[in-house]
């Protein structure tokens, strides 16, 4: 901060009773003005009383930013976050968390003519590898998920409206492979689309 005093040597001021009042012409306070410019000038270029404004309001803004900036980072803090809750609890694309995620899902057409040699069927494996089925016999078919951990199948008949209704009973051979069939309520086995999901 720089602090100017300018002095006129045109008289002399004395605190107390007896002082008596000093008086400039124009001509000295114009002189004395201009001193002061001068010495103002000397001190710093481009200082002035609205500068100085300026520069308070400059670091009123730098402080606002600063505040801002504090609450930007403390927002990056929690960047690791969704919600407040962290990736962990999230459905992922694995087969080991138990988080609620389906671990597997496929469709298949069954028909007279389905292979009885394990064929893709295609769907969602959790493992990443193939979906496969094959028909045993009439109405009785294996699908199974390669590498796939599930014990637990859920499925359901997909037969045109109108036929009669069908049921449908699963059974699980090994990890990710199950025996599925239909049958009608005779009970005779039919060959009917299905459509599996294990949990």
């Amino acid at each position: 901060m720089v602090v100017v005093v300018a002095l006129a040597a045109a008289g002399t001021a004395i605190a107390g009773p007896s002082a008596e009042k000093s008086v400039l012409s124009k001509q000295e306070k114009r002189q004395a003005k201009n001193i002061a410019q001068e010495a103002i000038k000397a001190a710093g270029p481009g200082l002035s009383v609205a500068n100085a404004q300026s520069a308070q309001s400059a670091q009123s803004a730098q402080s606002a930013q600063n505040a801002q900036n504090s609450e930007n980072a403390q927002h990056a803090g929690n960047a690791d976050t969704l919600g407040g809750i962290p990736p962990s609890g999230y459905t992922r694309s694995d087969c080991g968390s138990i988080t609620g995620q389906i671990k597997g899902f496929t469709h298949v057409i069954a028909s007279p003519s389905f292979p009885s040699d394990f064929v893709g069927v295609g769907g969602y494996n959790c493992s990443g590898q193939a979906v496969e089925a094959k028909r045993d016999f009439q109405g009785v078919y294996e699908v199974r998920f390669l590498g796939n951990p599930a014990t637990i199948a859920v499925g359901t008949i997909l037969h045109p409206v109108g036929l009669l209704a069908h049921f449908i009973s699963l059974n699980q051979i090994a990890a990710g492979h199950f025996s599925v069939a239909v049958f009608t309520p005779d009970p005779t086995f039919v060959d009917s689309p299905v459509a599996l999901i294990v949990p």
